[in-house]
């Protein structure tokens, strides 16, 4: 942007811009192009960029430029500023500051909070000095009842904060504010904090979250708070994980479900090599009808002293009541024993052959892959199925229109997706000609 001048910035628009970087496969939102042709484009007047760097240069060097920029936004005769406007100035001293955060920082820097505000603030703080986490510390003073009751928005708990001469960032003040919009009291904030450290690392995610739902003086919490608990404590735990967990300790089990379960194990199939998924499919399969929910069967299983993880006892559940005919099976035993397996070629292969077979029932969930996998005495996972379902409908058009796939609860417990990266650059950016030539084309 700096090397286009006045009229060239006028001119250039973001499609232009966004299909240039492209070109070069520079990944950028929108959004970022938009706000940076906005602080390009701003119009700072010498005098305020002369003041400025003035300014920045006679405040004592803080850690991290936002520091500063906090710092230099609050002295009295900074000028008012709109946010590209002082984007753009920073530009001129080397500093660049993000839209979001330079909007956030003026925000906070030209709020008037009452002094009673911020001393409240600095009492409660000080009130809670024995807590050495700052983030922990912020929460616990945020759910006393007197500051509770101040209605504090984002913006103003950040200036009373600075007021009150407490050095925390934005980001801990926006995630302990969780804790006020989840409804969350010092109780279950307190028998959180006594408990959740004290909960083995080593264990699953789920059993974690279980176990802290045994610990005593537990309270009625819902999903949502729990998991907001979780977040505050950044514990990189999904709200499927902590629901499930809700769900399984909450269940109520009857005399009749315990009497089922027990006729059930005693027929159970043998262990042998299967997996706890496949163990429990079978043992669902062959076991009479009762209606039961997943939470309710892992309780269950636990009660008999049979541990498996909850994305099993969904799988195995949903697998079980599949709605497959024995000629399906039969169908589907037959294929199978038609594909045969290549010498040097992928699992997958062979499962996607099955699938794409033309005498193959249509199969279009895990869960139902699953079922026939176990009609031929093989046991497959959940995401190794769930690939290869997908890499048939993408290898091949389907024969006929897919009926709607069914819900499988919880499938992210086993799949997970990360989200890429964006692509950088730190090479020099062209002229305006270059970026209007590469648009056209």
């Amino acid at each position: 942007m700096f090397q286009l001048n006045r009229e060239e910035l006028a001119a250039v628009t973001t499609a232009q811009i966004l299909r240039f970087l492209h070109s070069k496969k520079v990944s950028v939102q929108r959004v970022s192009v938009n706000s940076a042709l906005r602080a390009a484009r701003a119009e700072v007047s010498p005098e305020n960029l002369q003041l400025i760097k003035k300014l920045w240069q006679s405040l004592p060097k803080e850690p991290g430029p936002l520091n500063q920029v906090r710092k230099m936004l609050r002295l009295e005769d900074f000028p008012r500023l709109t946010q590209p406007e002082m984007r753009k100035a920073l530009w001129n001293l080397g500093v660049f500051v993000s839209a979001s955060s330079m909007a956030q920082m003026i925000s906070v820097a030209w709020l008037t909070i009452p002094k009673k505000t911020s001393d409240l603030i600095e009492a409660g703080w000080q009130k809670h000095a024995v807590i050495r986490h700052p983030l922990n510390r912020l929460v616990s003073l945020l759910l006393q009842p007197e500051i509770k009751a101040l209605n504090l928005t984002e913006p103003q708990l950040n200036r009373a904060l600075e007021d009150a001469g407490v050095d925390i960032s934005y980001d801990r003040v926006r995630k302990a504010r969780l804790a006020l919009a989840e409804n969350l009291t010092q109780e279950m904030w307190q028998w959180f904090q006594d408990n959740w450290p004290q909960i083995p690392a080593r264990d699953t995610k789920w059993q974690r979250v279980l176990t802290l739902l045994k610990q005593k003086g537990n309270l009625a919490i819902t999903a949502p708070q729990l998991w907001t608990l979780m977040l505050i404590a950044e514990e990189n735990i999904s709200p499927s994980v902590v629901s499930s967990a809700l769900a399984t300790h909450n269940a109520k089990i009857s005399d009749e479900l315990r009497d089922w379960m027990d006729i059930s194990l005693a027929n159970a199939p043998a262990r042998d090599n299967k997996s706890s998924l496949m163990w429990l499919g079978l043992l669902l399969l062959q076991s009479s009808a009762h209606p039961v929910t997943a939470a309710e069967l892992q309780k269950v299983l636990e009660e008999k002293g049979e541990y498996l993880h909850y994305g099993a006892v969904v799988h195995a559940l949903s697998a079980a009541r599949s709605e497959i005919t024995d000629e399906e099976l039969a169908q589907f035993r037959c294929v199978w024993d038609k594909v045969r397996l290549l010498p040097h070629s992928a699992k997958n292969v062979r499962l996607i052959s099955v699938l794409r077979h033309p005498g193959c029932p249509r199969i279009n969930s895990p869960s139902a892959f699953m079922r026939y996998m176990w009609h031929v005495g093989h046991d497959e996972g959940v995401s190794t199925l769930s690939r290869a379902i997908r890499d048939a409908r993408v290898l091949y058009p389907p024969r006929q229109p897919a009926p709607a796939e069914d819900n499988t609860e919880l499938l992210d417990m086993v799949l997970d997706m990360e989200d890429s990266p964006p692509a950088s650059t730190s090479q020099t950016l062209p002229a305006f000609e270059t970026i209007r030539r590469a648009a056209s084309q």
